[in-house]
């Protein structure tokens, strides 16, 4: 009777959910008044129009111009989309 090889699966398969690094830019006084303001400014998601709670880097740069207001829902969504993608 033939032995069986084994396969291997990637790391990330056998330990889901990872936890993520919190990156500190997120403590400054710099993005709490950027967050602040686009918050203001754009209250509600721009995905689906509920009230807004997050603010997203379009691109991952921390410029006015590449942000959007979302929601906790839409925010999530996209932040899944983005991790699977690895972007």
């Amino acid at each position: 009777m033939p032995n069986k090889i084994p396969t291997l699966q990637p790391a990330t398969k056998s330990i889901p959910n990872l936890p993520r690094q919190r990156n500190p830019y997120y403590d400054t006084a710099r993005w709490k008044r950027l967050r602040r303001w686009q918050l203001s400014h754009y209250p509600v998601c721009n995905r689906c129009g509920r009230p807004a709670t997050e603010v997203h880097h379009i691109n991952g740069l921390t410029d006015s111009r590449n942000l959007e207001s979302l929601c906790k829902s839409c925010h999530s969504k996209q932040t899944r989309k983005e991790n699977k993608n690895g972007v």
